[in-house]
C-alpha cells in the first residue's frame, strides 16, 4: 500500500524537510500514536487507518501547489519503484503524474511519460 508513502512524502514535501530521515520517522511516529496511520500484517508499510483520514491530510496541501505536489510524488514513485511493485501500483503513478503534466516543461519527459507510463496504464486497464 503505497498510502504511507504518500503521507510521508506529503509531510517532507510540505514542509520543506525533503532527506531528514529523522523529521520522516518522528512524522510517522507521531502519525501511529495518534492512530492515524497503522502498520500492515508484516510491519512492511504504513497506511492511512481511514480514507477520511487521508482526506484531512491532503488538505494540508497548499491548493496551489497541488499539480506540483502531484507531479513530484509521481517522480518519486517513478523512480524508486522495484520491477515488481512498478506493476502493482502503475495506475497510481499514473494518476500522480497526470495531475501534474501540465506543468512538465521538458518534452523529452513528456515523451516518457505519454509514451510509457500512459500507454502502459491505458494497455492494462
Amino acid at each position: 500500500d503505497l498510502l504511507g508513502l504518500l503521507f510521508r512524502e506529503m509531510h517532507l514535501l510540505n514542509d520543506k524537510a525533503r532527506g531528514n530521515e529523522e523529521v520522516e520517522e518522528d512524522a510517522i511516529s507521531v502519525a501511529l500514536q495518534e492512530m492515524l496511520l497503522a502498520y500492515n500484517e508484516d510491519r512492511t508499510e504504513v497506511a492511512f487507518v481511514h480514507d477520511s483520514i487521508q482526506s484531512a491530510a491532503y488538505s494540508l496541501l497548499d491548493p496551489k501547489k497541488l499539480a506540483a505536489f502531484h507531479l513530484q510524488l509521481g517522480r518519486i514513485l517513478a523512480q524508486n519503484l522495484s520491477h515488481e511493485t512498478w506493476e502493482k501500483h502503475l495506475f497510481i503513478v499514473a494518476h500522480q503524474l497526470a495531475r501534474g503534466y501540465k506543468l512538465i516543461s521538458h518534452r523529452d519527459e513528456r515523451v516518457v511519460i505519454a509514451g510509457r507510463i500512459f500507454l502502459r496504464a491505458g494497455d492494462k486497464a
